[in-house]
């Protein structure tokens, strides 16, 4: 049997799994691509995503989004893995773009934009904080790419890692694979959209956990006059990223968007500088336990 051209994998958290209008890409696959639902969620009816011709895997309650994501880049069959999530819907043109850019270009991994053409301020409040960096025109020199939109070459992945790693977070997963020669590449025609209605009371949390992951991890193995200089600055976090969400959204089009959400992008930034300040003193602790 010939291997698929692509490989889509998609890590799953929402209670009601992927969209229905990503379910029906699913279905009408044009392309014949593989595609594998990797979730947690043991109460996911996963009957329409088999029908539509998906791998469903189903993992331990609790298993968090990374090592989701490396569970469904172990299963790909196919040379080229694309990453998302159950929370975004890929453009029209998605899986032909992804495709044709890895034809043209050698690089490891390549991204495009994250779009959001819908939702209350709140969503938009999330959509800004977690990918404003990545919004349209935004990302023209390479040094990230969203976790969300994002496919590698899988062979070069294995070689550079020895196997394929326990969890994909690619906050680490980028840096290590540069620093072993690898080029990373952003691509304007790859762009999926944000359709995530999670609500605040949910998001609050999230990110406050999130924060002190990310505070915890940048202090270990520094000394007290470090963690406690870092923690002291964290209250300067949310004024920070509500200029960098701006800078971005300015750039993205997106302006009238910031600006309704301005106070959620400002509350969810509080909740961040809250837990990195926590885990800069007391470390990251069982946070990522905690992600939804």
């Amino acid at each position: 049997m010939d291997r698929p051209i692509l490989s889509v994998v998609i890590a799953g958290s929402r209670a009601m799994g992927p969209a229905d209008k990503f379910l029906d890409q699913i279905k009408l696959n044009q392309h014949k691509v593989e595609y594998i639902l990797v979730t947690a969620n043991q109460n996911l009816n996963v009957s329409p995503f088999e029908n539509a011709g998906a791998k469903v895997l189903i993992e331990a309650e609790g298993t968090m989004v990374p090592h989701l994501r490396a569970v469904g880049f172990k299963y790909a069959t196919s040379e080229l893995v694309a990453m998302t999530e159950d929370f975004c819907l890929p453009s029209d043109n998605w899986v032909e773009s992804i495709i044709n850019a890895h034809k043209k270009n050698h690089a490891i991994a390549i991204g495009g934009p994250v779009k959001r053409q819908s939702g209350t301020a709140g969503e938009w409040a999330l959509s800004f904080c977690e990918y404003a960096r990545f919004m349209p025109s935004n990302n023209l020199n390479v040094k990230d790419l969203p976790a969300v939109n994002i496919s590698f070459k899988k062979t070069k992945v294995t070689e550079a890692y020895g196997g394929v790693p326990d969890e994909i977070e690619e906050f680490k997963m980028l840096p290590f694979l540069v620093d072993h020669g690898a080029s990373l590449v952003w691509d304007e025609r790859i762009y999926i959209y944000d359709v995530n209605d999670q609500p605040m009371r949910r998001s609050l949390p999230s990110f406050f956990f999130h924060g002190r992951y990310f505070g915890g991890m940048r202090v270990k193995g520094s000394g007290f006059t470090t963690k406690l200089i870092r923690a002291f600055l964290s209250p300067c976090i949310p004024f920070m990223q509500v200029l960098r969400v701006g800078k971005h959204a300015l750039s993205a089009g997106y302006l009238k968007y910031f600006l309704r959400s301005f106070v959620f992008i400002f509350l969810l930034s509080t909740y961040w500088a809250l837990g990195e300040g926590i885990g800069s003193i007391m470390g990251e602790g069982n946070s990522k336990k905690h992600w939804v």
